[in-house]
């Protein structure tokens, strides 16, 4: 038989395969061809065969996701309360409310209220105009969902938002970027590197997809994305290529399509590995954050009125040790940038500029607090007069650890999330 062709249903979507085609002629001992980085958005698959008279057998190998996974993280709820978001150990999302007016700690079990029954991948938290809480979650088929929250009752539904638009999916490395007019962008990776936004804006009657990668025919990525918008409304997705360089896929009002830039290349920037994190200061600065191969914390940074971008070598300029993992970055209340990554001795560390000193200053959150070692990645927020910084335990039972910094007094404390109240 020749010029045949088959297609085939119910293979994992949003996968790259590796297709063996074999002959069941007696003696084969190698296939007939071998198709390679075959792609599939929605688990199916169209083949064209090569000639043969008796029959064949396809055998299928999917490639390894690309991506980081964030199985903490963390934001600011309002109200004097910071949420961090964890994975249990049956992979399944839970929230740890922290009021910093009174103190107490309380988990909700999000995914046993909404009945989620998947098991979470990557995950990135939001907040809406309207005071809701929101968690994009991506599962082990590459679906995004979506969980939302009103604190105030304590009442939690959720969504497949992949199969309610009938989308293609995402491995993960999940960013929320929000610009001023109340837009939600959530970006990611696909299976190929390539960069996708799930995006929703006013006056959409329902969200919409982009594989900004195959509508510029830019590059891929290997993940560390990072979402942030500037204070003049431009959407910028960071994250960084094969070879480390930070690339950024950007959009700005007035422009009739997104574009890409290598700003590594353009500035003659360092290569940077691991988990990137972005951020715009108060006073409209642009930050893009990360480790180089020795450790080192390094800023992408650009402020107002500057001619071009700029580098800064953080651990440099604190006179600090080199990080084993990093980075994440938040935004204290009192205007502080602070950024944290682990040490090899498993030590959060944290790297701060603070603005009664305007100078940066590295200290050992895991000394300061007297709290077991720590595993990343690592969520951060801030409310009130405090910031929290979550991370779980590096002991067997890798419980949530939550370590505290008064702002005002400028001391540390820990506790473990499991201490606290469970509804």
């Amino acid at each position: 038989m020749t010029d045949a062709k088959v297609h085939i249903t119910g293979l994992e979507s949003d996968a790259l395969f590796d297709v063996e085609i074999w002959q069941t002629t007696a003696g084969a001992n190698a296939p007939a061809r071998v198709l390679t980085n075959i792609f599939s958005a929605d688990g199916s698959l169209d083949l064209s065969l090569p000639a043969f008279d008796q029959g064949i057998i396809l055998r299928f190998k999917s490639h390894r996701p690309v991506g980081q996974i964030e199985e903490v993280v963390a934001l600011r709820a309002g109200n004097g309360k910071t949420v961090t978001f964890t994975r249990g150990l049956d992979l399944q999302p839970t929230a740890t409310i922290y009021d910093s007016s009174t103190g107490a700690a309380t988990i909700i079990d999000i995914s046993a209220l909404t009945n989620f029954r998947g098991r979470a991948v990557d995950m990135s938290p939001y907040l809406t105009p309207n005071g809701r809480l929101h968690l994009a979650v991506t599962d082990e088929r590459h679906h995004l969902w979506l969980f939302h929250g009103n604190l105030a009752n304590n009442a939690w539904t959720l969504e497949d938002l992949t199969a309610r638009i009938d989308a293609p999916g995402m491995t993960g490395d999940l960013t929320v970027y929000q610009p001023k007019w109340n837009a939600i962008h959530i970006g990611g990776l696909d299976v190929r590197g390539h960069a996708v936004n799930y995006w929703w804006a006013p006056g959409m009657k329902e969200w919409a997809f982009a594989d900004l990668t195959s509508i510029l025919d830019g590059p891929t990525m290997h993940g560390g994305l990072a979402g942030f918008v500037s204070g003049w409304g431009a959407l910028n997705l960071a994250g960084l290529n094969d070879a480390g360089e930070v690339v950024v896929y950007w959009w700005a009002p007035g422009m009739s399509r997104w574009a890409t830039l290598n700003m590594t290349t353009r500035i003659d920037g360092p290569t940077l590995t691991g988990q990137l994190s972005a951020f715009v200061t108060p006073w409209g600065a642009l930050n893009i954050t990360g480790l180089n191969a020795d450790g080192d914390c390094v800023a992408y940074w650009w402020v107002p009125g500057a001619k071009s971008w700029m580098i800064a070598n953080l651990t440099s300029v604190t006179a600090s040790e080199p990080l084993a993992q990093g980075v994440t970055a938040a935004v204290s209340t009192d205007g502080g940038i602070n950024l944290f990554g682990l040490s090899d001795q498993d030590h959060l560390v944290m790297l701060r500029f603070s603005l009664k000193t305007h100078k940066w200053a590295a200290s050992d959150i895991t000394d300061a607090a007297g709290a077991p070692g720590a595993r990343f990645p690592i969520g951060a927020a801030s409310a009130g007069g405090d910031l929290t910084v979550g991370a779980r335990s590096k002991s067997g039972q890798s419980d949530l650890l939550l370590h505290i910094l008064d702002l005002n007094s400028n001391t540390w404390t820990w506790r473990a999330a499991s201490d606290g109240a469970i509804t």
